[in-house]
């Protein structure tokens, strides 16, 4: 007899069927379903971090399945997510709050479909043994009633997207995307972040997009050394910059720096 593969099998991912009238999409629904399995346990709801390569092993989404089905949960509110840590890495929170709401309103819906669905078929079996005219005028009643049933509805609007902010992530670090900004800008990303890290974690600001948050400061940097340059003294780059920095802090212009270097060199010849 042959091996029995079926004996082989995992243990199976629990989908959630209801998860696609939330989503409108299978892979969607499935990637919620995933992370609800491991939201409690992740410690009360905290990030958990899971890589591509772990999702697909998981659930058996590409990589392009994965980050369409994930746009679409970011869209909804249901879940958060980030990069952070150096390197970046990805993490993942569901908002048990936002997808509570969402599957209230998909339950009274129902109730009011199937509320509507029984007293029409009761009105049928009633109608079966009225004579002709009394039929005719049930007809008329009914859809008078139906009409009104309709237009004192209360629909349940959807819950707004709840965007949480949160602390300076532990471990936050500048990416390569904010390298190549701070290159661009012509700014000295380790000096710019240790004054971003220090004064946001002084004032305990609060943010939806660390990320955005970096990408700001490193723009306004530059746009306030661009104003304290004289008018029509061309850009300086980092390097002058630092040696500008150097001079203000020692009180000692760079000229007087620049013949202290070429007597020692002198002298060392």
């Amino acid at each position: 007899m042959g091996i029995n593969f079926l004996s082989m099998l995992e243990r199976p991912v629990a989908f959630q069927r209801v998860f696609v009238d939330v989503t409108g999409c299978a892979n969607a629904a499935l990637l919620l379903s995933q992370i609800h399995y491991w939201h409690p346990r992740t410690g009360n709801g905290d990030w958990f971090h899971k890589t591509a390569d772990e999702w697909r092993d998981e659930i058996g989404l590409t990589k392009r399945e994965l980050e369409t089905a994930r746009r679409t949960l970011v869209n909804l509110g249901v879940i958060e997510y980030r990069r952070a840590g150096m390197p970046a890495k990805p993490y993942y929170r569901l908002d048990a709050d936002r997808l509570n709401a969402i599957l209230a309103s998909i339950y009274h819906a129902r109730n009011a479909d199937s509320s509507y669905a029984e007293n029409a078929e009761q009105d049928s079996r009633n109608t079966q043994n009225m004579s002709r005219e009394k039929r005719a005028a049930k007809r008329a009643e009914t859809t008078a009633e139906t009409t009104t049933t309709f237009a004192n509805a209360q629909v349940v609007p959807p819950a707004k997207p709840v965007s949480r902010k949160s602390p300076l992530p532990d471990g936050f670090a500048p990416s390569d995307a904010h390298r190549h900004l701070a290159d661009e800008l012509q700014v000295t990303l380790s000096y710019e972040f240790d004054k971003f890290r220090d004064y946001h974690v002084a004032k305990r600001s609060l943010f939806v997009d660390w990320d955005a948050a970096l990408r700001n400061w490193l723009r306004n940097a530059a746009q306030f050394s661009q104003r304290r340059m004289p008018s029509g003294q061309p850009s300086m780059n980092v390097a002058d910059r630092r040696a500008n920095t150097i001079a203000e802090l020692t009180g000692k212009s760079r000229g007087d720096q620049h013949a202290r270097t070429v007597d020692a060199e002198y002298q060392r010849v």
